[in-house]
């Protein structure tokens, strides 16, 4: 996904979105689907640190890199982790916001949007891909 600028992308979609929204000092913020939070890599940390920050995903395998990764790189952020299935979530209702980048292409996106608007007090933010039904071949050129 970075090679060709996706993940970079996504997170300045999710950047923007926060900024533009401006949550409150200290709202609880969902990151449903996390994985192993390759974005986070991609956005300023700082951007997080006013907020109280969930990341789930039904991987425990990804969750423990993500854990990893924040330890070593988001020093300062207020997280937790855990293991929650985005379409049965049992997490509580008192979500501030919810965001789910690239997660609704690989669940039964009913009703993952329907636990993420029961999971949220106030907003959701999704991102998704939508391929075009004929993919065309581009060819990328680099300026040295």
């Amino acid at each position: 996904m970075a090679k060709v600028g996706q993940a970079q992308a996504n997170a300045q979609l999710v950047a923007d979105w926060l900024h533009h929204s401006r949550p409150k000092l200290n709202s609880s913020v969902l990151f449903a689907g996390a994985g192993t939070g390759q974005m986070l890599d991609l956005l300023p940390p700082e951007i997080l640190f006013p907020y109280r920050v969930t990341f789930t995903d039904i991987n425990s395998e990804f969750l423990k890199r993500l854990e990893s990764r924040l330890k070593n790189q988001q020093a300062g952020l207020h997280f937790r982790v855990l293991v929650d299935d985005v379409e049965r979530s049992n997490l509580p209702t008192d979500f501030t916001l919810a965001i789910a980048v690239l997660v609704l292409e690989h669940v039964d996106w009913h009703q993952a949007v329907a636990s993420l608007c029961r999971l949220s007090t106030s907003k959701v933010f999704v991102v998704i891909q939508q391929n075009p039904p004929i993919p065309t071949r581009r060819y990328l050129t680099i300026n040295p």
